[in-house]
Formats: C-alpha cells, sequence, structure tokens
C-alpha cells in the first residue's frame, strides 16, 4: 500500500498525491530513448507560429493490467483504500509508458517535423492541419 495526501495548490485548490516508493520495486524498466529537452527547444526555436498545448489528462489514458493492479494499492485520506486502474503522474515507468504511447500515435508528424513533444505539452507548427489527414495509410 502507498500513502496518500493532499497538498495545497496555488490556485487555492488541493491535490491529491500518492508516494509510490513502494511500487518501484516492482515496476520492470522499459527501454526508450527519451528526447532531450534542448534539442526539443531548438526545433520549436525555428517555428515561426506555434500551437502549443497541455496534454494534462495524458497518463490516465494508460490502462494497468489486471496482474498489475495488486501493486498499485493506496490509502486515501477518503472513502479508505483505492486502487489505481490507470497509470497516474509520479508512478515509476509511467513517463516511459506516456512517451512511448505520444509516439506511437505521433509517429509520422514527429519524424516530418510538424510536432515537438515535450513531457505531456505538445507543440504544433501553424500549418499542421493541411498536411494531417485522418485517411492517411
Amino acid at each position: 500500500m502507498s500513502p496518500s495526501f493532499l497538498v495545497k495548490k496555488s490556485n487555492r485548490g488541493h491535490r491529491l498525491v500518492t508516494a509510490f516508493f513502494n511500487i518501484g520495486r516492482y515496476a520492470k524498466p522499459q527501454p526508450f530513448a527519451m528526447l532531450n529537452i534542448d534539442s526539443t527547444l531548438r526545433k520549436i526555436g525555428q517555428w515561426r507560429w506555434i500551437i502549443k498545448t497541455n496534454l494534462t489528462s495524458a497518463f490516465y489514458q494508460i490502462p494497468f493490467a489486471k496482474e498489475s493492479m495488486k501493486y498499485c494499492g493506496v490509502v486515501t485520506p477518503f472513502r479508505g483504500m483505492r486502487v489505481y486502474t490507470r497509470c497516474a503522474m509520479g508512478m515509476p515507468e509511467s513517463e516511459t509508458a506516456l512517451e512511448e504511447l505520444m509516439c506511437r500515435v505521433l509517429g509520422d508528424l514527429l519524424v516530418d517535423g510538424y510536432v515537438a513533444k515535450l513531457a505531456d505539452d505538445l507543440y504544433c507548427i501553424e500549418d499542421l492541419l493541411s498536411v494531417w489527414s485522418p485517411t492517411k495509410p
């Protein structure tokens, strides 16, 4: 079980935070090439216009396998025990899983230079819609 607690946010709200240090013992490191921040900033620095979005709930799009959920029990100050069924920010290997997902979804656009990503921020050039086709093979 991992402990959870509330942290006060700067906008007067609160965020439920879980200390996932115990889960790290069971997480298998996944090899993946993470992009370097400097090269991403240099790339988007050459664009004339940039569209930026933050994929705030991106981690929650990654479901856990049923056999992994037994490691994801947490004790919360509200409603007792909770079991995560989807990835959460701060979980071991969550950044790698998100990076893999984003590369699968945006693969060609990343390679062709129309999109850049940095953690859960997505940067697009202004003419992305002219090259983005939902029927592209």
